[in-house]
């Protein structure tokens, strides 16, 4: 996949493969150079942070905060 230049979605759609499937055989197979796993981790979390921002209507994602007790 990473010696064609191509990202998981194309790769994907040219294959007609579940990217998931992608992940479980390089996963088992330990064969992901350490720079391509950092660049679709990077791709993943653009797109996850992407889509949590897009169904947020003022763009602004809360943070959860745990109270405190006080016992």
């Amino acid at each position: 996949m990473y010696q064609s230049n191509n990202d998981l979605e194309e790769f994907c759609i040219r294959h007609q493969v579940n990217p998931i499937n992608i992940w479980y055989w390089f996963k088992e197979s330990k064969v992901l150079p350490q720079a391509r796993a950092a660049e679709i981790t990077l791709e993943f979390l653009a797109d996850a942070f992407r889509t949590i921002l897009m169904a947020d209507e003022d763009g602004i994602v809360p943070l959860l905060v745990y109270p405190v007790s006080h016992a």
